[in-house]
């Protein structure tokens, strides 16, 4: 591949553009058995498991031990069993009961916290959470992950592409060189934080040979009928 040719690109407008998110990115979280939950005005994405432990932490009263339960493993078994083993450990129980304290508690509540923690115990392996943001005020949410499979870039691609704040720009393939933006035809690629970097690795070119037709506005131009 010749790293010194000349790559051309023009930016989708915005309001045109698709996120990977619709096509593929809510399976992804089902798959690595990740959720985003907490805005009831956007979107969620959960999982089974997700949904055992929201509501184990709403529902369990463990005040009824010893009246419906004849132990505390046995009322966690009923509502969230853990996956691939049989049974919690003692400090796995105290951790459920700090679990649920920490949900339900009038002062110093926290219930994304609790949340991790449940699904930390119940799936066996760590949770952690983070807010993700859009561009307005009412674009927020929570990202649920397990944290072997989510560093801090895995994070910021989910919140990309949820709220669709990247960019899609085409790429041109043609041998021809494009003598304006309206020339150019290829394939589209969405980018999340340097266009011209993100397709020159795409490409396997050095940045410098990108040429970039930025979106700058639409503009109106007028429109005459003879009468």
């Amino acid at each position: 591949m010749n790293q010194k040719r000349k790559v051309y690109a023009v930016q989708i407008a915005p309001e045109y553009q698709d996120s990977p998110w619709d096509l593929f990115g809510y399976e992804q979280l089902e798959i690595d058995k990740a959720a985003i939950w907490g805005n009831c005005k956007l979107k969620g994405y959960t999982f089974s498991e997700f949904i055992k432990v929201v509501e184990a932490l709403g529902n369990m009263d463990w005040d009824d031990v010893g009246k419906y339960y004849d132990s505390k493993q046995e009322m966690l078994l009923d509502y969230v069993a853990p996956i691939d083993r049989d049974v919690y450990t003692d400090e796995e129980i105290a951790q459920w009961k700090k679990a649920c304290d920490l949900y339900n508690a009038d002062y110093g509540r926290n219930e994304r916290q609790a949340i991790c923690m449940g699904l930390t115990l119940m799936m066996g392996k760590e949770y952690d959470y983070r807010q993700i943001s859009g561009c307005c005020q009412s674009d927020w949410n929570y990202f649920f992950y397990p944290t072997d499979l989510y560093d801090d870039k895995m994070v910021r691609v989910v919140e990309t592409e949820y709220f669709n704040t990247g960019e899609e720009w085409t790429v041109h393939e043609e041998n021809t060189e494009p003598e304006s933006p309206n020339d150019v035809q290829g394939y589209s690629i969405y980018v999340y934080d340097d266009a011209r970097k993100e397709i020159a690795e795409s490409e396997g070119v050095e940045p410098e040979n990108v040429i970039l037709w930025a979106f700058d506005g639409w503009r109106r131009t007028p429109k005459y009928q003879q009468i």
